[in-house]
């Protein structure tokens, strides 16, 4: 239900997500807990949200404020351990929980502590690798770097150890030809604009974006998009093993 941002900021999205359910629809989103009061905790656990995943930007107070700004650590930490209270209380085990690690040089000495941080929550672990821009390229880390391995070795290690399931996000590129995404789902834009999924968000060109797009429903609806020239080129080129240009700045597939 997301790609990028805080989905509570959209006044509907309890109406969207209670919509999706109403179909049997698998719903799974990120947030960062900022906003997700116990109010909002016990309507989730009702409508058996499928996943949400923690944005955490650190295991400790300091390196997450120092990150996360005008957030505090503290209520964060109050609001994911009630929504777990609440599951228990409900006899719930959905929504399941899992932390979204976003691993940049402010943060990756904290990696091994996010660990035993999944463990205390009973939480997965995923560790995604930062994307950086222009204005953020102070945060990019070299995972070919010695102190880099050294720490995700550490890692690795804890999370067998403590028995917490663990995966890696964004580090590594794989055969543009194993990407199904554009078969099986799809990220639509606020203002109805179709994609193959969320990554292309990754391209700071937002008229490149457009131009680029499957389409838009608010002007021929979503069954036209998705069945469009475009749409159709797109699949082709993927299996030929060419990237198509919507994907040029993908980080999971190339």
């Amino acid at each position: 239900m997301t790609g990028v941002g805080e989905p509570f900021l959209n006044r509907h999205f309890l109406k969207m997500l209670q919509y999706l359910k109403s179909k049997s629809v698998k719903v799974v989103f990120a947030d960062n807990f900022t906003l997700l009061v116990p109010k909002i905790a016990e309507k989730l656990v009702s409508m058996q949200i499928n996943e949400i995943g923690i944005s955490l930007d650190g295991a400790t107070k300091e390196t997450y404020e120092s990150i996360r700004l005008g957030a505090n650590f503290e209520k964060v930490m109050n609001n994911v351990k009630n929504l777990i209270a609440l599951k228990n209380k409900m006899n719930s085990s959905l929504p399941e929980l899992y932390i979204i690690f976003t691993l940049s040089d402010r943060n990756i000495h904290e990696a091994p502590l996010m660990v035993d941080l999944a463990r205390s929550l009973g939480c997965w672990l995923k560790i995604l690798k930062v994307k950086t821009f222009e204005e953020t390229k102070d945060q990019s880390i070299d995972i070919e770097n010695e102190k880099t391995k050294k720490i995700l070795k550490q890692v690795v290690k804890r999370a067998r150890e403590m028995d917490v399931y663990l995966e890696f996000c964004h580090f590594t590129k794989q055969p543009i030809q194993r990407c199904d995404w554009p078969w099986k789902t799809c990220y639509i834009t606020y203002d109805g604009f179709v994609y193959p999924c969320c990554y292309v968000l990754d391209s700071d060109n937002r008229e490149d974006r457009v131009r680029s797009s499957f389409g838009n429903i608010f002007e021929v609806g979503f069954g036209k998009v998705w069945e469009s020239e475009r749409a159709k080129q797109t699949r082709k080129q993927i299996q030929r093993g060419e990237i198509p240009a919507i994907c040029k700045d993908c980080r999971m597939f190339g």
